[in-house]
């Protein structure tokens, strides 16, 4: 029996699918647009030649050591071989350029070639200019990286060379219009060159990055400046798309809003089928990419997963746990098809019920207690499934007219997920039920599906940083919603959960901390090079180091009488005196203010004292050390003849422009309302957590005078340290002198972001010390004794001490 035969895009009796009948709307999109990709490229670059810069001024000696070890190898290599085989190759890399200029302009790309000609031409004078006046304002290890003697002695290799940042800006915004098979010879034959040019001595390797590296971000500024062609392809094309694998569109409308990863349409098949359309654009990849990195660099691996660079892969992570959690039952949208659109442009179709509504749309009365018991229950049975949603908010909750609750988004989830990633989901629809009907009717209807242990679990999880960004944009409007849940369920839970979850991995703080404690150590490094610590040993006077170390002491001392005056409870003597030992060990991965407030905040708090009242006392302490250390050394700066003899120049004209501009700055923050709103809800907290404590002690001025005068008594302890530190080293200095040294250096400590304000410290404490006339090879070394004594030694007390603190429960 014959059979007719099958005609793709056909159904019997029924015409063939074509894609000029689609219904189309779509939003005009312009013709050229500036690329993000392009903005991060530059910031990336720049901050690629700023490392090249400084790793050629810190290591001089090792780019001076290459050059020298390739001129070694090559001695055998005939120079007449060297100089035509780089004239030939010379030619061949200007050859190239013009022969894409030339097809440029067959091609009739004429915006093309002007940008890319107007490139090359910027980024050939930029460096012909850096070339000719770099030996007259850089000096040192760079310029010594940069040039080098040619042979003969005749002169210095240039610092940058026009050709090659002509042909890198050049082939930088041909990028687009070129086949990348020209793309590699291009820059293979310029690699060739530059290889030569080494060989030859006639550059050296700094000097060849630098000039590849500027003219690739003059490229990028030209071609960000001038825009790029739009790469979206067009709707009509994304409908032919999706229809060759057997999504036929009868109607195709694009959304207004775009979604993190593009542009989304609805669209509607012959069938009476409803899809929610969803488009990779090539222009949102890289904003896309670093958003992921971001997160994953920001929080650990269970909260997110892993950022996947290739947009198929994104498709088919999105398809997954929708295909998984529609096999387990879970009353989701079916994931229909997805394709490719071209080589650069994917896409995929969801089903989506016309006659779903989010529950945003609703008031908290229309929505029923029994639409959250059944939230609840879909979100459970994905769980059982091993599927995490990772995207909860207020619209990934949906009711069709039957009143059954649907679960929307889940192309963002994640397959075999772990179980805390399950609990920051159930954490999550918290948030977007508490959101939607209040705190009470969603903790209540939570309480009611998951129990009471469940529920205890959860607020540990309530932290900004792990919430997904949808819901973290919702809470805006709400800032109060996160404390009242969290507060809300830690006190219907029987036992709440006293297990603190770490979600982030690296935190702002700590990444400042870091990358300024390397900028202490690269300091600090700095100023002990030209130290001979054997000279400083052998010279010391030990009477006097003896004396500064016992100075030292009473300035432990003096620190626990500041905070007694302020105790809202009872602390031992030795127990507070030793949690300021402890602080010193503490302070080593900590600045010097947090780790001092912290320790004395837990050991007051062992004592018996509330929380909020532990933390008020310690910081009324610090806030009268502060005013006290300001107070002290304005007056002795205005007072004392010593200390007025310092040798400060007034102020630069430039200084005193922007010294004027940030009080103008710091004025019109308070007149704008917005931001004198913003100001005062940030201090409000500690107003509110130190303000009653000062009515308390005001009602008892005995208690602020004992807490001003042991304020200074320490202060004036570190300030006989410094003094004797200097005459251990045959010097003498005015004791006033000696204080307000202390007093600018411990400012300066005090808001340094590295541990103990390393780094930081010991550059003031040089700095004070020579302008009030100390020679630099005594003011270093007194310095280092300062700090040995005030900070390195008792940091092994303070491991004692913290141990000690801790064996009898005491922090």
């Amino acid at each position: 029996m014959n059979s007719a035969p099958v005609v793709a895009g056909t159904e019997r009796g029924r015409p063939a699918w074509s894609v000029e009948s689609v219904a189309i709307e779509e939003v005009p999109e312009p013709q050229r647009f500036r690329s993000t990709a392009d903005l991060l490229r530059i910031l990336f670059t720049l901050a690629v030649v700023a490392l090249v810069i400084l790793a050629g001024s810190i290591g001089s000696e090792t780019t001076i050591g290459i050059q020298e070890d390739i001129t070694t190898a090559v001695t055998n290599v005939p120079k007449l071989v060297v100089s035509l085989l780089t004239t030939l190759n010379s030619l061949i890399v200007l050859a190239l350029p013009v022969y894409l200029i030339g097809e440029l302009a067959l091609r009739r790309r004429w915006r093309l070639l002007g940008t890319s000609l107007t490139a090359a031409a910027l980024a050939l004078v930029a460096a012909e200019l850096f070339a000719t006046y770099a030996p007259d304002f850089i000096a040192g290890g760079l310029l010594d990286s940069l040039t080098q003697p040619l042979a003969g002695g005749t002169g210095q290799t240039p610092a940058a060379f026009g050709i090659f940042a002509a042909v890198s800006a050049l082939m930088t915004v041909e990028r687009s219009g070129t086949r990348p098979s020209t793309m590699v010879v291009v820059w293979t034959s310029l690699l060739a060159l530059a290889v030569l040019y080494l060989i030859d001595g006639r550059a050296t390797p700094l000097a060849l990055l630098v000039s590849v590296l500027v003219g690739h971000v003059i490229g990028l500024v030209v071609r960000y400046t001038a825009g790029t062609e739009n790469p979206r392809v067009g709707a009509r094309k994304i409908a032919e798309a999706l229809g060759n694998v057997g999504l036929c569109a009868v109607t195709f409308v694009q959304l207004p809003v775009e979604s993190k990863l593009g542009r989304q349409f609805t669209l509607l098949t012959a069938d009476g089928t409803h899809a929610r359309v969803q488009v990779l654009d090539p222009d949102r990849g890289a904003l896309r990419v670093l958003r992921q990195l971001t997160r994953v660099l920001r929080v650990r691996t269970w909260v997110t997963r892993a950022p996947s660079l290739s947009a198929r892969v994104q498709v088919q992570q999105a398809a997954v746990p929708a295909l998984m959690a529609r096999e387990a039952h879970v009353r989701t949208p079916r994931f229909l098809a997805a394709a490719e659109v071209d080589d650069r442009t994917l896409v995929f179709a969801e089903e989506r019920p016309a006659d779903l509504r989010v529950l945003s749309e609703f008031t908290a009365d229309a929505i029923s207690d029994e639409a959250l018991s059944q939230a609840w229950k879909q979100v459970r049975r994905m769980h059982d499934a091993g599927v995490a949603h990772e995207g909860i908010n207020p619209e990934s909750l949906a009711v069709d007219r039957d009143g059954r609750i649907w679960i929307l988004g889940l192309t963002q989830g994640e397959i075999a997920a772990s179980r805390l990633r399950r609990r920051l989901d159930r954490a999550e629809l918290l948030l977007a039920t508490a959101l939607l009907v209040g705190v009470d009717r969603a903790i209540t209807a939570a309480d009611a599906e998951i129990g009471d242990q469940d529920l205890a679990n959860l607020p540990a999880l309530l932290q900004p940083v792990a919430l997904n960004p949808a819901l973290r944009v919702a809470l805006k409007d709400n800032d109060a919603l996160l404390d009242q849940v969290r507060e809300e369920a830690t006190a219907r839970a029987p036992e709440p959960s006293a297990d603190e979850v770490r979600l982030e991995r690296l935190r702002p703080r700590a990444l400042v901390t870091l990358i300024a404690a390397t900028l202490a150590v690269y300091v600090l490094a700095g100023q002990l090079s030209n130290v001979d610590f054997a000279t400083v040993i052998r010279s010391i006077n030990w009477y006097w180091a003896g004396l500064a170390f016992v100075a030292s002491i009473m300035t432990y001392v003096g620190a626990a009488l500041t905070i007694h005056p302020f105790l809202p409870v009872r602390v031992p003597a030795f127990r507070l005196l030793a949690a300021q030992f402890a602080a010193t060990f503490v302070s080593l991965v900590a600045p010097a203010a947090v780790g001092s407030v912290g320790t004395n905040v837990r050991v007051i708090q062992k004592a018996g004292a509330p929380s909020g009242l532990a933390v008020a006392s310690v910081g009324l302490s610090s806030l009268v050390v502060f005013a006290t250390t300001v107070m002290a050394l304005l007056g002795i700066t205005i007072f004392s003849h010593e200390a007025t003899q310092l040798d400060i120049k007034a102020p630069s004209s430039g200084a005193l422009v922007v010294a004027a501009g940030a009080v103008l700055i710091a004025i019109f923050a308070f007149v704008l309302p917005a931001t004198r709103r913003l100001i005062l809800e940030r201090m409000r907290p500690i107003w509110e957590s130190t303000g009653p404590r000062v009515l308390d002690v005001a009602r008892d001025p005995k208690r602020l005078v004992k807490g001003v005068a042991a304020s200074l008594f320490t202060s004036l302890a570190y300030a006989v340290t410094l003094f004797v530190a200097v005459r251990a080293y045959g010097d003498e200095i005015p004791l006033a002198g000696a204080v307000v040294v202390y007093l600018g250096a411990g400012l300066v400590g005090s808001v340094a972001p590295t541990p103990g304000g390393i780094g930081a410290v010991e550059a003031a404490l040089v700095a004070g010390l020579s302008a009030i006339g100390v020679p630099a090879a005594v003011a270093l070394p007194a310095a280092l004794l300062y700090r040995t004594v005030t900070f390195w030694l008792p940091t092994l007390p303070g491991w004692f001490s913290l141990r000690w603190l801790q064996s009898h429960d005491a922090i």
